[in-house]
């Protein structure tokens, strides 16, 4: 089950999925700047990017119709037939309320937080009294009995820690 929601220029994508008729999990995207993309060519797209990670399920509940022919390519690329399904009666009816709801729900909660996240940014710009705030560094080092010494950096901006950016230092003691 995919369901879109969209408020402004930002969409979420709530992604539920079902395996012998038992709820096994689900996942949650967000996209931004979309005000001017219609609704049916942001499913298909996200369904196109999403699908080429994952094998595409038998059955497909959307809802957003997607243009005729994208179940084949579903098909041809996982090698069984794809049905995709935009109209529902009874528990799947129930099921697509029910993500789009999450999705609604879910989009308003990422909104707060960055909300929140931009808050406390620049209070922290504020309090160290700087102009413009985009990263925080931190640094420790550290040491077994004086030997062994190494340096570490992690980093964080307003989207969170960044992995990428992560550094380790051998210290290399220095003979005089």
């Amino acid at each position: 089950v995919v369901a879109l929601y969209r408020e402004g220029d930002e969409a979420c994508i709530s992604v539920f999925f079902y395996r012998s008729g038992k709820a096994e999990g689900n996942s949650t995207h967000f996209l931004s700047d979309v005000a001017d993309v219609p609704s049916p060519e942001i499913m298909t797209t996200f369904l196109m990017q999403f699908y080429d990670q994952v094998p595409a399920p038998r059955f497909l509940c959307l809802s957003e119709t997607v243009p005729t022919g994208f179940a084949d390519a579903l098909a041809q690329k996982t090698g069984h037939t794809v049905q995709i399904s935009s109209a529902f009666k009874g528990m799947r009816r129930k099921l697509m309320e029910q993500a789009v709801l999450n999705a609604r729900e879910s989009l308003s909660q990422h909104r707060q937080n960055e909300q929140i996240t931009d808050r406390v940014w620049a209070e922290f710009r504020d309090l160290l009294e700087l102009k413009h705030l985009n990263k925080v560094e931190v640094y420790d080092n550290s040491h077994i009995q004086g030997a062994s010494a190494v340096g570490a950096m992690i980093v964080a901006t307003k989207e969170g820690f960044q992995k990428n950016l992560y550094r380790r230092f051998n210290i290399q003691a220095e003979l005089t």
